[in-house]
């Protein structure tokens, strides 16, 4: 790793994924005054706009919960950390949003997992999006009947 990996200062696209493939990590979004503001979860710091008419959510993705392998031996504790991380930010946000892999296997007890984990956020909502590995073998029954009918998903 490059000393410039270890700065989140002009984070992209590209390095987000590539710091969120080792640790874990959210997206705090914020939209005051007609702008959107985004950037790393980051405890304890700031709120990026005071506006008390402001929207503020958390975007996760691809926890895994789960995946066996050398990328990441420790998913469940990578997808914790990134939990307490939205946890101890300045504010609670309105809503947290998965946007899918919550699984890596798509069984009953990694969801049961993730949704046990997820419920631990201190925020108004928590929504989830099935990704690929969510419905690998039943077309999204098993996601369906841990996160309800109706969700993101459906047909």
């Amino acid at each position: 790793m490059t000393e410039e990996d270890h700065s989140l200062e002009g984070m992209t696209r590209r390095r987000l994924l590539r710091h969120t493939a080792w640790f874990g990590a959210a997206v705090v979004l914020t939209a005051a005054g007609g702008e959107v503001i985004s950037r790393i979860a980051t405890p304890g710091e700031a709120v990026a706009a005071d506006d008390p008419n402001a929207l503020r959510f958390v975007q996760t993705s691809d926890s895994h919960l789960g995946f066996k392998g050398p990328a990441n031996t420790a998913v469940e504790q990578s997808f914790s950390r990134a939990l307490t991380q939205i946890n101890g930010l300045g504010h609670r946000p309105d809503f947290v949003l998965h946007t899918g892999d919550l699984t890596h296997l798509s069984t009953p007890a990694q969801f049961d997992q993730v949704k046990q984990m997820l419920g631990t956020l201190d925020t108004g909502h928590v929504s989830t999006v099935p990704g690929e590995h969510d419905p690998v073998d039943d077309a999204g029954q098993k996601y369906r009947q841990a996160f309800g009918a109706g969700t993101a998903g459906d047909g």
